[in-house]
């Protein structure tokens, strides 16, 4: 068991080690639920789905190949589209939130969020 468990954890540090992971939470302020897509060189889910009204939040986890860096990521976030750069300086975590007067971000945790 802890055989397994030390294989996951540097296994994981591998990774890390040669990618960017980039944590997005992103959080839908509309009255409908926000169908999300994300394009762009990374590993992972690409299984993104949608975030449900009214305040419903989803967590991702964007492993980008540190060769890819500087990235471009395409988003569409239920109506609306952009995009996004991710580079070696991109700070993790970020949050995006969809409302009915745009996209606020994706921005650091430390920011305040949408009103």
């Amino acid at each position: 068991m802890r055989a397994c468990l030390l294989a996951g954890v540097l296994s994981v540090g591998l990774l890390a080690g040669c990618s960017k992971v980039v944590t997005l939470t992103v959080t839908n302020n509309l009255s409908s639920r926000a169908d999300m897509d994300i394009q762009g060189p990374f590993r992972g889910s690409s299984d993104f789905g949608c975030v449900t009204a009214g305040g419903g939040r989803v967590t991702y986890d964007l492993v980008i190949p540190r060769k890819e860096l500087p990235a471009v990521l395409n988003f569409q976030a239920g109506p609306y589209s952009f995009e996004y750069t991710v580079s070696s300086q991109t700070e993790s975590p970020l949050w995006l939130e969809i409302g009915p007067d745009g996209v606020d971000g994706p921005r650091p945790a430390r920011y305040p969020t949408y009103p």
